[in-house]
């Protein structure tokens, strides 16, 4: 089993969300602001990101990115976003932070074990805060 979430290339997801969950391979479970339990594991995907508005799933920074994190039910043990959260392995080639400020705060009020997101390939790797284990795969 395999879990996907989009991201700002996924024009076809974004445009066309029944069309695409249609060819979705078995054994593939597409996360869209949505959750899935695993063995008692709650499980959430978003694949939105601040700014790139024009790209598929891209927001405007504040209170549109916001919208989409307060959808993320506080019993959720996994978090998989496109977008990392602020200041968490989220420094582009040029080292600026471009990670989501709305996501760093809601991560304050979950107590997830797990957040993998990517995006921001300048900043693979792990790093824990606090209980949670942050992958930038």
């Amino acid at each position: 089993m395999k879990i996907l979430v989009g991201g700002n290339h996924d024009f076809y997801a974004a445009e066309y969300p029944d069309k695409f969950r249609e060819i979705i391979p078995e054994g593939v479970i597409y996360l869209c602001e949505s959750r899935i339990t695993i063995n008692g594991i709650n499980i959430w995907g978003s694949p939105y990101h601040p700014d790139m508005v024009g790209w598929a799933f891209g927001e405007k920074r504040g209170k549109a990115m916001k919208e989409h994190w307060n959808l993320i039910p506080i019993d959720v043990d996994i978090l998989i976003t496109h977008t990392p959260p602020f200041g968490i392995l989220d420094k582009s080639r040029s080292g600026k932070s471009i990670g989501c400020e709305e996501l760093r705060t809601k991560l304050d009020d979950l107590q997830i074990n797990y957040h993998l997101f990517g995006y921001v390939h300048a900043s693979y790797g792990r790093k824990t805060i606090g209980a949670c284990e942050t992958i930038n795969a």
